[in-house]
């Protein structure tokens, strides 16, 4: 009678451990479901924010566009300059107004050195800016004799032509001009007045950059100092 009664007291026992384990089964799954349906609730917040904060900074860089092209300068845009015909520009006239969206970077050189190496690795370095950024940057090249030597042979515009077909130049040359003194062009004038008035020292003496709405955006000595700055402008999301 006593085993009997053991027998029922521990199967009552094992039954009532089976029903607590299945209850914290229960419960560990319905923790479970509600982290899984709290991990989803957090991450479609953090989507929504994400999304928010994206359309934000689109409605912000328009309308910090739109600020800047504010700013642009149609001067600059109104320039019509005589151009070497090249096999890259056949055209006989710069027009200022088709470089609207693009970076510009305008330097000087002559074009009458005594040998092509001499010049020609800055011309290749700007060259190589042209084909890095393509059609975000197009590079102008003041032809200007002003600090020519007395060594040096006079070139015609053929043979500028011939030199700029030789090494594949992207880039636009200008028909001769001044870029200091007396009879500087008024692209120089206009350019110097919204930067520095100092005199250009010689070749590649100033390189001067203009953002994509028209603004002078500041003059500098050397291409590697103008390297940053390029790569900056040309950025989609500058502002």
């Amino acid at each position: 009678m006593s085993r009997n009664v053991e027998e029922k007291q521990k199967s009552e026992l094992d039954n009532d451990r089976g029903n607590e384990e299945n209850d914290n089964t229960s419960v560990k799954q319905n923790d479970s479901e509600t982290e899984d349906e709290g991990r989803k609730l957090a991450n479609t917040e953090e989507e929504q924010v994400q999304e928010e904060k994206t359309v934000t900074q689109s409605k912000d860089r328009e309308l910090a566009f739109r600020f800047r092209e504010s700013l642009g300068s149609d001067a600059f845009y109104s320039y019509k300059i005589g151009q070497i015909s090249t096999f890259e520009r056949s055209e006989e006239e710069i027009k200022f107004k088709a470089f609207r969206g693009k970076v510009v970077i305008i330097t000087n050189t002559t074009f009458s050195f005594t040998t092509d190496v001499e010049h020609s690795l800055n011309l290749e370095e700007l060259n190589n800016i042209c084909t890095l950024y393509d059609k975000k940057v197009a590079v102008i090249i003041a032809w200007c004799e002003q600090w020519k030597s007395s060594y040096d042979k006079a070139r015609t515009s053929e043979q500028v032509a011939d030199f700029a077909n030789k090494h594949e130049f992207k880039l636009h040359i200008t028909k001769q001009m001044d870029v200091d003194g007396g009879n500087m062009h008024e692209l120089y004038r206009f350019m110097k007045s919204k930067t520095s008035s100092e005199d250009i020292l010689g070749d590649f003496g100033a390189y001067f950059v203009v953002d994509s709405v028209g603004c002078i955006n500041g003059r500098y000595v050397s291409i590697a100092a103008l390297r940053s700055k390029i790569s900056f402008l040309v950025n989609p999301d500058f502002i």
